[in-house]
């Protein structure tokens, strides 16, 4: 079975290690980039589950962890690739601002979770971290950050959170903004998924004016565990005379099989804006623009196409203008088949019995993701399945083994086959040649 080098895949360079990743006598390490200095770390939230909220329901699983990783973390950061060894799931996002905002990872306490950030070097930085049993919930960021200037007049404040909270928690009396001590007068409100708070003002904030967001103690998760610590942020508003500004909401209504994903929208042709959607279309909010029309599109996970990309929209100063899209997805699949054409005596009562194997390109050489079996295959039978994908596609090779084969047959090349690597749609042939003699041994 190969194991040196596995192809490119979105912008990685995969090292799978037959030996650790320590060097001596002053060699230079050859695997995956470990920082110097302090570890480094996300935040991981613990499992989330036996809960009766809507988000769990949606999620339709017992147990997921909240990933997570402050902005700044990785300033060069472009993207991530995070998985749970135990069951080889995982996602693939892009980070914003050297960070990133909580995503979930099917997984249970104690759980190794995997890491490879890719910071735009020739390797990526790697390291994992435990599923915590008990972890309390914290502020991944607030938006307008702390110290931030020149913010907009009709800014909305956001603040995110490491994991679901309790709607009933999130409140005026809770979180809110201040200006001189003096609460401004506004909307708190939840997302459905409820890792996002946001904050309206009633109404546009005062030029060239100091503001804190305030989040207090009481805020507790869908598990009852009360923030692990309150939190306040002072921002500054642009000077007076910086102009008329509208601004956007983009939301997501996917519908379909596999929604969850990173989705990518642009407005004008920007740099594309990451959305993670779950199951909320929670919005993007696109403060200080310019009246007059704008472009958005959105581009998709794989598996999913959107109905009404791009759109041209106008926006008006002091207006809030909201961009839906609507997007449906399919079951993240590819198909596999699997031929053994047998030639020669064949012993009666043959069946091959047929495994498949699965190595992610953040294994990095830790060893191989679940192998199991196919079932039984005849001679000169064909076996056809389909494989789930990640959520980006392309995430696994696939490895697929021969076995129960006589001993007076030879299979006729490798086995294992593999790796292929497989995306969604894709159909992938494999053929397993076999002979057989009466004598062989």
């Amino acid at each position: 079975m190969p194991r040196d080098t596995a192809p490119l895949v979105g912008g990685f360079s995969l090292l799978i290690l037959a030996g650790s990743l320590s060097c001596s006598d002053g060699a230079e390490p050859t695997g995956p980039r470990r920082p110097s200095g302090p570890s480094p770390s996300a935040t991981i939230s613990d499992p989330v589950s036996g809960t009766t909220t809507s988000v769990q329901a949606a999620l339709r699983a017992s147990g997921f962890a909240y990933v997570s990783v402050a902005p700044g973390t990785y300033p060069s950061g472009k993207s991530a690739a995070i998985s749970n060894r135990r069951t080889a799931a995982g996602v693939r996002v892009t980070l914003i601002d050297g960070g990133l905002d909580p995503v979930p990872i099917e997984a249970e306490a104690a759980d190794t979770v995997a890491f490879a950030i890719d910071t735009g070097g020739t390797l990526p930085v790697v390291f994992d971290q435990q599923v915590p049993l008990i972890m309390r919930p914290r502020i991944v960021r607030t938006d307008p950050p702390g110290g931030k200037r020149d913010v907009p007049l009709n800014t909305r404040v956001r603040i995110v959170f490491s994991e679901p909270m309790d709607p009933a928690s999130v409140t005026g009396s809770t979180l809110g903004l201040l200006q001189a001590g003096t609460p401004v007068s506004g909307e708190v409100t939840l997302s459905s998924d409820g890792l996002e708070a946001s904050f309206q003002p009633a109404a546009d904030l005062l030029p060239e004016t100091d503001y804190t967001i305030e989040v207090g103690n009481g805020i507790r998760d869908v598990a009852g565990s009360e923030l692990e610590a309150p939190l306040t942020a002072d921002f500054t508003t642009v000077p007076p005379g910086s102009g008329p500004f509208g601004a956007m909401e983009i939301v997501i209504e996917a519908s379909g099989t596999d929604v969850a994903g990173e989705y990518l929208a642009s407005l004008d042709g920007a740099t594309p804006l990451s959305i993670y959607h779950t199951l909320s279309g929670r919005p993007l909010f696109v403060p200080a623009l310019s009246p007059g029309d704008h472009v958005v599109s959105l581009v998709s996970p794989v598996n999913c196409s959107v109905e009404n990309s791009p759109v041209t929209v106008t926006v008006t100063s002091g207006q809030l203008i909201r961009v839906t899209f609507s997007v449906i997805c399919e079951p993240l699949r590819a198909t596999v088949r699997i031929t053994a054409p047998t030639t020669g005596i064949i012993p009666e009562s043959t069946r091959y019995n047929l495994t498949h194997g699965q190595i992610s390109y953040w294994d990095y050489g830790y060893g191989f993701g679940p192998i199991g079996s196919l079932g039984n295959l005849e001679p000169n039978g064909t076996l056809v399945f389909q494989t789930e994908m990640s959520g980006s596609g392309a995430f696994y090779w696939n490895y697929f083994l021969l076995g129960n084969v006589p001993r007076t047959c030879v299979v006729l090349g490798p086995n294992p086959t593999g790796p292929d690597s497989l995306t969604f749609g894709d159909t992938l042939d494999i053929e397993f040649p076999v002979t057989c003699s009466p004598s062989r041994r």
